[in-house]
């Protein structure tokens, strides 16, 4: 059964190691029952230590197979994020006035998509910095559009991050629990 259960850590599938688990218990215990002592001397108290130790046995491969599981997920969506990067830098070397429109607009779509936001917006302030416009808009399954609504935007109306914008500061992250001023 160890060799069972080490072979079953590699696999992306919980099934392995439960059908294996039930089947150790099983068997150990239908031994104990049909035979609790034998020629060799196997009695009730080895059977107990040996169902034992195979318990801790199986506990260590569900917590090594979660890990590795974990570990699989964590590196096909980092593999994930940099294709994207790879193919972003990719897409902007070759953009000119001809595909500038096109290019953003997949791209505010694709990152809208890869970081499950629920929308994405491309502003830009005018020369005196008092008014905003926006140029292009995402919107996630169900969100409204309001691009028309951000169209010559006064500043001073804006919320309170626009100032860290403006200060050439990085805006970390708004949540939908964020209150309206931030929004």
């Amino acid at each position: 059964p160890f060799v069972l259960i080490i072979i079953s850590l590699v696999f992306n599938n919980r099934m392995a190691i439960v059908g294996i688990t039930v089947s150790t218990f099983l068997t150990q215990i239908l031994v104990f029952i049909s035979m609790p002592q034998a020629i060799v001397k196997i009695d009730s108290d080895d059977h107990l230590v040996r169902i034992g130790l195979f318990g801790i046995a199986i506990w260590i491969a569900f917590f090594v197979n979660k890990l590795y599981v974990q570990r699989l997920k964590e590196n096909a969506e980092q593999l994930k994020i940099e294709k994207s990067i790879s193919e972003f830098s990719s897409d902007f070397v070759n953009i000119n006035r001809m595909n500038y429109d096109k290019m953003l607009e997949k791209w505010i779509t694709k990152s809208g998509e890869l970081f499950d936001l629920t929308r994405v917006h491309i502003c830009f302030f005018d020369e005196d910095k008092k008014k905003i416009t926006c140029t292009q808009e995402w919107c996630g399954e169900g969100v409204e559009p309001n691009k028309e609504i951000h169209q010559d935007f006064p500043v001073e109306e804006a919320p309170v991050w626009i100032e860290t914008i403006l200060e050439n500061k990085i805006v970390h992250r708004f949540n939908k629990d964020d209150s309206e001023q931030e929004k």
